[in-house]
């Protein structure tokens, strides 16, 4: 099952097992994220969160035909991010939530 939302897109991930036993099928732990945006004349774009330690260079989006695109595997549960674009932080424009960050500005939320 794939559940939208603007900016990223989540799609559960069966996880057939864990270190201390077998986990049922359709008990999704982790999800797969795909951040994507649009942005044509931006150069480069990486995304920052808290699921990164808001490393700039840690996460890049690749450029694609349907615009800049990146997944990454997250646990449950709710994340602050921001997309980097060109060097200039971004909150994402699709996002249904955001919060306030300590430097004036609001940080995208993501709840998976």
């Amino acid at each position: 099952m794939r559940v939208r939302i603007p900016g990223a897109q989540i799609a559960k991930i069966p996880v057939l097992s864990s270190g201390s036993g077998t986990v049922p099928k359709d008990a999704a732990v982790e999800v797969t994220v795909e951040f994507k945006l649009r942005l044509p004349e931006a150069k480069a774009v990486a995304v920052a969160g808290t699921f990164n330690n808001w490393d700039p260079e840690r996460t890049p989006l690749k450029q694609e035909e349907s615009g800049w695109n990146a997944a990454m595997v997250l646990p449950r549960g709710q994340y602050e991010y921001k997309f980097v674009v060109d060097g200039r932080w971004v909150a994402d424009p699709g996002a249904k939530e955001s919060v306030p960050n300590p430097f004036g500005g609001f940080n995208s939320v993501l709840s998976v």
